[in-house]
C-alpha cells in the first residue's frame, strides 16, 4: 500500500511541476516580492513568526506568476513538510534552524483556479485559511499525507476554504481537525458523503451540497449550527417571495445521546447509529486483547496529560484506540469502560458490545466457577471510580472483585478506580434488550 502511494505522490510531482517536457525547478526568488515571501518550486512561500510558535514557519501564499501564466498550468499540488533553510531569504531567527515547516494555506491562495484537479498537503498543515481553494471548480480530491508516527496536524478549515468547489469528491478529514468555519463547503456538488470529527461546525458549513447523502459525526459533543446543512430554497410564485426550505434529505450518522442525534430530531432528518467498529478499540498495549493493562494505560495518560498538564505518553494510534466514548480524549470515563468491558467480556464471560457498556445495555451471566484473579502490583495507584453493575432481586449474590487497576505515582491524585464486579454461584441471570434503530425522516 505505501509503495503504490509513493508511486501516485511521484507521478501526482511529475504531473504538478512538468509541462511539455520542460521541468520546473526549487528555485530562490525574493525580487519585487513582500517581505519575508519567497517562490519555492513554482509557490510563494512566506516566513511568519508569531507569539503562537516558538519558531518561524511558513505559509503558502499561492503558484507564482510563471506558473499560472504558463501555458500548461499545474493540476495537482504536492507541497513538503518542511522546506531548508537554505532556500530561504535571510530573517531573523532562521538561521538556527536547519528546516521550517509549512503549515498553513494562506487566505486566497488558490482561488479561482479552475486547473487545479489534485491536492497533497502535508502533517505539517495546522491551518486552511478563508478562501484558500474558492471556486476552483476543477478540483477532485484533496488528501492529507499522514501516518500513525506522522498523524496530520490539521486543526482548522476556515470560512469559504472550499467554498464551491463543484467537483470535490473525495477529502478525508484527519482526525486532528477540531473546527470547519462558515459556508466552508458550501456548494461541493460532489460530496455524496463526508466524515467530520471536527468538534465545531459553522453555520453553512456544507450548505447547498445538494448530492450529499451521508454526513458522519466522529464525536459525540461536536457543536453543529442550525444551518449547517441548509439544502435549497424553494421559490414561491403565489407568494412572490423567497421560501427557503433549508432541509437535509441525506443521513446524518452519529453516536447514541450525541448532538448529531439531538440536531437530527430537531430538524426532523434521518438519523442512523454509528457503531463501535474498530477492532482495536480498547486496546492500547498492542496485545490484541482489551485487558486490565489497557485501563492502566488509560488512566496514566489521564493523570499526565489531562490532571497534571503534561505531554501525552500514547501514541496517535494509542489514544485513538482508547477514546471510547469519542470525546476527543483519553479519560477516567474511557478507563472505566475498557475495564468494564474487560470484566463483562472476559471474567464473566457475557459477550458486550461497547455500545452495550455505554448505554446501559449489559447483562452478566454468572461463570460456573467462582473467578480468581493474579494480583496486580504497582506502585502508588492513583484512583479512578467505575460504577458497580445492578444486582438481580433474585437472591443473594457472593461476588468476586476484578483486579484492582493501578497505575504509577503521578504529581497529582485523581479518584479511586474500583471495579464492576462479577457475580458468582447463582444461577445464569439474563435479561434481553431490543435495540431499536431510530431512522427520522425529514419532511
Amino acid at each position: 500500500m505505501k509503495y503504490t502511494k509513493m508511486i501516485a505522490l511521484a507521478s501526482a510531482l511529475c504531473t504538478a511541476f512538468t509541462c511539455s517536457n520542460a521541468a520546473f525547478t526549487a528555485s530562490c526568488v525574493t525580487e519585487g516580492l513582500p517581505e519575508n515571501t519567497f517562490e519555492y518550486e513554482n509557490v510563494y512561500m512566506q516566513i511568519v513568526s508569531d507569539q503562537h510558535s516558538s519558531k518561524p514557519h511558513l505559509v503558502v501564499t499561492g503558484f507564482t506568476k510563471e506558473a499560472l501564466q504558463s501555458d500548461c498550468q499545474s493540476e495537482s499540488i504536492l507541497l513538503p513538510s518542511e522546506i531548508d533553510t537554505g532556500f530561504m531569504p535571510p530573517f531573523e531567527g532562521t538561521e538556527e534552524y536547519g528546516a521550517l515547516p509549512v503549515t498553513e494555506i494562506g487566505a486566497n491562495a488558490f482561488r479561482f483556479n479552475k486547473a487545479l484537479e489534485h491536492v497533497w498537503l502535508p502533517y505539517t498543515i495546522e491551518k486552511i485559511n478563508n478562501n484558500a481553494f474558492e471556486g476552483c471548480i476543477n478540483l477532485l480530491s484533496v488528501e492529507f499525507n499522514e501516518d500513525d508516527n506522522e498523524p496530520s496536524k490539521l486543526k482548522v478549515i476556515d470560512d469559504f476554504a472550499f467554498y464551491k468547489c463543484e467537483k470535490l469528491s473525495n477529502i478525508i478529514l484527519p482526525e486532528s481537525l477540531q473546527q470547519i468555519n462558515g459556508a466552508a463547503f458550501a456548494f461541493c456538488n460532489g460530496l455524496k458523503q463526508i466524515k467530520v470529527p471536527a468538534e465545531f461546525i459553522d453555520g453553512d458549513a456544507f450548505a447547498f451540497c445538494s448530492n450529499l447523502e451521508d454526513v458522519y459525526i466522529l464525536r459525540g459533543n461536536t457543536r453543529i449550527y442550525p444551518n449547517t446543512f441548509y439544502n435549497d430554497a424553494i421559490s414561491n410564485p403565489q407568494l412572490h417571495e423567497i421560501i427557503e426550505h433549508y432541509l437535509f434529505y441525506g443521513t446524518i450518522h452519529g453516536y447514541r445521546g450525541s448532538t448529531a442525534q439531538e440536531y437530527a430530531e430537531e430538524y426532523k432528518c434521518n438519523f442512523e447509529y454509528l457503531s463501535y467498529l474498530d477492532k482495536d478499540a480498547g486496546d492500547l498495549d498492542g496485545d490484541s486483547k482489551v485487558t486490565v493493562a489497557d485501563a492502566q494505560l488509560a488512566l496514566r495518560e489521564y493523570t499526565t496529560a489531562t490532571v497534571a498538564g503534561g505531554k501525552s505518553t500514547l501514541t496517535f494510534q494509542q489514544r485513538k484506540n482508547g477514546d471510547i466514548n469519542r470525546d476527543g480524549a483519553v479519560g477516567v470515563e474511557d478507563a472505566q469502560l475498557i475495564l468494564k468491558y474487560y470484566v463483562t467480556n472476559t471474567l464473566a464471560g457475557t459477550p458486550a458490545s461497547w455500545e452495550d457498556l455505554l448505554y446501559g445495555k449489559v447483562t452478566i451471566d454468572a461463570p460456573e466457577k467462582p473467578v480468581t484473579t493474579p494480583a496486580v502490583t504497582t506502585t502508588t495507584a492513583p484512583a479512578v471510580t467505575t460504577s458497580t453493575m445492578p444486582a438481580t432481586s433474585a437472591a443473594p449474590v457472593q461476588t468476586t472483585s476484578a483486579p484492582a487497576v493501578t497505575t504509577a505515582a503521578a504529581a497529582t491524585t485523581a479518584p479511586a478506580l474500583t471495579t464492576v464486579t462479577a457475580a458468582t454461584s447463582v444461577p445464569p441471570v439474563t435479561t434481553t434488550t431490543t435495540v431499536v434503530t431510530v431512522r427520522l425522516h425529514c419532511g
